[in-house]
C-alpha cells in the first residue's frame, strides 16, 4: 500500500504542477486580453454607442470601458491564486509522495494537505482525487505476511 501512495502522491503532485503551469498561462492571456480591450475593442464600440443613442438608452461609455477591463483582470488575479494553490499543491505532493517509505504519517499529511488545495481549486480534481488516495494509502497501517504453517 505505501508504494501504491507514493506512485499516486508523484503522479498527483506532477499533474498539480502542470496544471499550475497552465493557469499561470491563462493568467498572463487575461492580462493581455485586458491590455487588448482597452486598446482594440473600445474603439469598435462607436457602432454600439450609436445604437444606443438611437433606441434612447443611457449608458456611461467610462463605465462600459472600466467593466470590460477590470473584469478581465479580475480573471487573471483569481488565476494567479489558483496557480499558486496548485503550486503549493503539487510540490507538497512530489514531497509527500517521496518521503512515504521513511515517514509514512507526516507523507499521508502532506498528500492530504495537497488534496484539499487541489480540490478548492476546481481545475486540480484529477491530481486532487490521485493525491486522497494517496495519503490514504500513506496512512494506511501495513499488516504483516502471515504463513501458513505447513501441517
Amino acid at each position: 500500500m505505501r508504494t501504491a501512495g507514493m506512485v499516486l502522491g508523484i503522479i498527483g503532485g506532477s499533474i498539480a504542477l502542470i496544471i499550475a503551469v497552465v493557469v499561470f498561462v491563462v493568467a498572463l492571456l487575461s492580462f493581455a486580453t485586458s491590455d487588448f480591450i482597452e486598446s482594440e475593442v473600445m474603439s469598435d464600440m462607436d457602432g454600439v454607442y450609436e445604437a444606443c443613442d438611437a433606441y434612447g438608452v443611457e449608458y456611461d461609455s467610462d463605465i462600459i470601458e472600466e467593466s470590460l477591463s477590470y473584469g478581465a483582470k479580475t480573471g487573471g488575479y483569481i488565476a494567479i491564486g489558483t496557480g499558486i494553490a496548485l503550486f503549493i499543491s503539487g510540490i507538497l505532493g512530489i514531497v509527500g509522495g517521496a518521503m512515504t517509505k521513511k515517514k509514512h504519517v507526516l507523507a499521508g499529511v502532506f498528500m492530504l494537505i495537497s488534496a484539499v488545495l487541489s480540490f478548492i481549486t476546481i481545475w486540480g480534481i484529477l491530481a486532487g482525487l490521485l493525491l486522497l488516495l494517496g495519503g490514504i494509502f500513506a496512512l494506511v497501517k501495513v499488516k504483516p505476511k502471515q504463513e501458513i504453517a505447513a501441517a
